[in-house]
């Protein structure tokens, strides 16, 4: 008999299986919206071609007595019809399934990813290719630009640049956001589209770049809809690490920053841009990453650690999950998502959201157009009215999709 190919899971792949679950389930979407409805058979081909490229994406997780790790599998993906909430989680610890799907609604083709299996950049390699291969075979539009997913990945060369670090809790009094929830399972989504050259014009205008100043907007939101002055707001950045460490990988390979900011009455947008843009500055660099994934690595190699079972060990990732990692909520900037020019005229736009148990902030731009994205399970969403509202006084047009009514 075959012994059926495995793998492990990344370092920091390792906290998403113990702490996901029905009402965070780790999830992220990545969407591409085109000019026509979108033909299923051409959808499904298109899928049964990006899938040779990336036979990870084949992969299901498993649970060992150690640790979790993947194996392959023969399950043949096949694509849907978009009918559940945003986000769903997908990893089911009971059953044998991918840990991806592709669905479709109207001209909305979508990729719903567990986060175990790779990040937002290696979910966006896969995803721009099956955009890429679906559009050639509805439109015969040849596409040059294919990007490298080939692996240049070396674990056992980066081991070596990480150094011994410990985890340490700063006992920051972090905010949480307060406000009536309704865990229904269905995440309320805000859809917010804008004209990205009026967002870099604004950002501009306030000597920083469109990264920092929304970033820098959304804290000044969540405190300007608090009553809370007494704590600090923090908010999580995710980082593609690939470009500081020259790696291709599909395989997760990000590291998180920290951006803190004290409340307080009297605050302006421009003070806290000062802070934020001082905080990049101090942890966008390839020495604070190596000493963050160096935590990681600790958790991995931990002689201790790696002797206890694996029930012991969700536990206590999840412990360390809400002790080592408070937050107030997370922005994901995707970035310019860069196609070949002779097939911008079938896309309106891309956008991307991921799952959260509070307030979560997704962005990405395509063709000029910038889309953010906020997922909540607050039954009013003050901050993102505020939040919209400043950038609307402030100049911009934003036209506004919603999954729910309400406040």
């Amino acid at each position: 008999m075959k012994m059926k190919k495995w793998y492990k899971l990344d370092s920091v792949a390792k906290i998403f299986p113990p702490t996901s679950g029905k009402i965070d389930g780790r999830v992220f979407k990545l969407s591409c919206e085109l000019y026509s409805d979108v033909n299923y058979k051409s959808l499904q081909k298109a899928l049964n071609k990006t899938i040779k490229r990336f036979p990870r994406f084949l992969s299901v997780l498993k649970r060992g007595f150690f640790w979790y790790y993947f194996e392959n599998s023969k399950i043949v993906p096949k694509v849907l019809v978009e009918d559940c909430a945003t986000c769903r989680q997908i990893y089911n610890s009971y059953k044998d399934e991918l840990l991806f799907n592709v669905t479709y609604y109207k001209k909305r083709i979508n990729l719903n990813v567990y986060h175990a299996l790779t990040d937002g950049m290696g979910g966006m390699m896969f995803f721009t290719e099956l955009i890429s291969n679906y559009l050639f075979l509805e439109h015969g539009v040849k596409i040059t630009n294919i990007m490298d997913t080939s692996e240049n990945y070396n674990k056992m060369k980066l081991d070596k640049e990480l150094n011994t670090f410990k985890l340490e809790n700063n006992n920051i009094k972090v905010y949480k956001i307060k406000g009536k929830t309704n865990y229904d399972g269905n995440m309320r989504i805000i859809e917010a589209i804008m004209d990205s050259a009026k967002i870099k014009d604004i950002a501009n205008s306030y000597d920083t770049t469109v990264t920092i100043f929304l970033l820098s907007l959304l804290i000044y939101s969540i405190i300007k809809t608090s009553n809370n002055r007494k704590k600090t707001v923090r908010i999580i950045v995710p980082v593609n690490l690939r470009k500081y460490f020259e790696v291709t990988t599909i395989n997760n390979f990000f590291a998180t920053i920290y951006i803190d900011y004290k409340m307080s009455d009297n605050i302006t947008l421009i003070d806290i841009i000062k802070s934020v843009k001082k905080q990049f500055n101090t942890q966008l660099n390839k020495d604070y990453f190596i000493k963050q994934l160096s935590s990681y690595l600790w958790l991995e190699k931990n002689l201790i650690i790696r002797l206890i079972p694996r029930r012991i060990k969700d536990i206590i990732l999840k412990l360390i999950s809400t002790l080592f990692f408070k937050q107030t909520t997370c922005l994901s900037n995707l970035g310019v998502i860069k196609l070949d020019e002779n097939i911008k005229k079938y896309i309106n736009l891309f956008s991307a959201v991921s799952s959260a148990k509070d307030l979560g902030l997704t962005i990405c731009s395509y063709n000029n157009k910038l889309v953010i994205s906020f997922a909540s399970y607050f039954v009013k969403a003050k901050t993102e009215q505020f939040f919209i509202k400043s950038l609307t006084d402030m100049g911009s047009d934003i036209i506004i999709n919603s999954n729910k009514g309400g406040d």
